[in-house]
């Protein structure tokens, strides 16, 4: 389900894409709290109401440049750096299909942009995958959880590779 919302400022038409259970969710708030009226009065109130609880929010900011620029492994859809952080966000059919796409055809350093190493263990079992793609993701996690405590996690920002299989 999609709701749009004009932005005032800009002129511009956004639109607020729910799975069908958050969907249900706001339904039914909006049908046990007649008095807000709408959607749109509530997404007004819930927006005022987090900037003033928040002031902030922790997130890495999008760039001008990354919202136009399409990341390398999606040379066949439309889609920007923010629209890719906005499915890895959302609902699981949508991530799993984007996290496996990642896996088989980003570069490693690009990997990292997306996605930690816990992610990666967390989604692998979900994903599908070419063999040879599940195994060498199987034994990049197997690695990094043999390193020192201390180095756990995945590569550090010199190093954008596991370790190589030895023979």
């Amino acid at each position: 389900m999609y709701y749009n919302i004009i932005m005032k400022n800009k002129g511009e038409l956004k639109t607020v894409r729910f799975s069908r259970q958050e969907q249900q969710l706001l339904d039914r708030y909006l049908e046990e709290n007649p008095a807000i009226g709408s959607f749109s009065a509530l997404a007004r109130i819930a927006i005022l109401d987090f900037m003033a609880k928040s002031g902030s929010i922790p997130l890495r900011p999008i760039l001008r440049e990354e919202q136009r620029e399409r990341p390398s492994f999606l040379w066949d859809y439309d889609m920007s750096e923010g629209q890719v952080r906005e499915v890895l966000a959302g609902p699981v059919k949508q991530r799993l299909w984007l996290v496996a796409r990642i896996l088989e055809h980003a570069k490693l350093g690009e990997v990292f942009q997306y996605l930690t190493p816990a992610q990666i263990e967390r989604d692998l079992p979900m994903l599908r995958l070419p063999s040879k793609i599940r195994e060498h993701w199987e034994y990049a996690i197997r690695r990094w959880k043999s390193l020192p405590a201390g180095r756990q996690g995945g590569p550090d920002e010199n190093s954008h590779r596991p370790a190589a299989k030895s023979a």
